[in-house]
């Protein structure tokens, strides 16, 4: 099974499986931020930070269960990792 991590730095977000970029945004590109919820929780992951391009054409979403322990302005954020981004505008 390859490890999901997410990335979030200076530069932008990206979500990787292994040494695949699945999806990424940089923030000079950023034209929206949304919190979307589904009703399939508590057990499983229901909510996710959507980033979106002005464009329309790509963003990131990014599940927020791998954004939970610790707390760092920037990081390389796997599951095992103790740091969690931080989104500031």
């Amino acid at each position: 099974m390859t490890t999901l991590c997410i990335e979030i730095d200076a530069v932008g977000a990206r979500r990787t499986r292994g040494d695949t970029v699945v999806e990424s945004i940089d923030w000079n590109e950023l034209g929206e931020v949304a919190v979307v919820t589904t009703d399939a929780g508590p057990f499983a992951e229901d909510v996710f930070y959507m980033f979106s391009a002005v464009d329309g054409g790509h963003g990131c979403v990014i599940p927020t269960a791998l954004t939970m322990a610790g707390s760092s302005a920037s990081c390389r954020h796997c599951p095992a990792s103790t740091t969690k981004p931080s989104f500031k505008p």
